[in-house]
């Protein structure tokens, strides 16, 4: 199905704090965030397009780099250490 919303991790290195918290605070209200600088997301084809134009308007194309990963389905991981959301298996693209 082509309008299907497919899990996403979306990581950034802005290299400007003002700038940085602005992306922090806008990736925020698209996505959940994982860690300070990674976020996951469920994004139609659509829903990423949208969020790359507007990440695209709010960096320096030479400081910073954003990157978003599409996971696959039935995504192994392993998590070590202090976590946000304890036994939450979000990054699964399973409904």
């Amino acid at each position: 199905m082509k309008n299907k919303a497919q899990a996403h991790l979306i990581c950034y290195d802005i290299g400007e704090p003002k700038r940085l918290l602005k992306i922090h605070r806008f990736l925020k209200k698209q996505a959940i965030p994982v860690q300070y600088s990674v976020f996951y997301a469920k994004l139609t084809k659509a829903q990423r397009s949208t969020l790359i134009n507007a990440l695209g308007t709010r960096i320096n194309e030479v400081e910073d780099d954003i990157r978003i990963y599409p996971l696959p389905k039935n995504i192994e991981y392993t998590q070590l250490g202090k976590t946000i959301w304890p036994n939450a298996n979000f990054f699964s693209d399973e409904e």
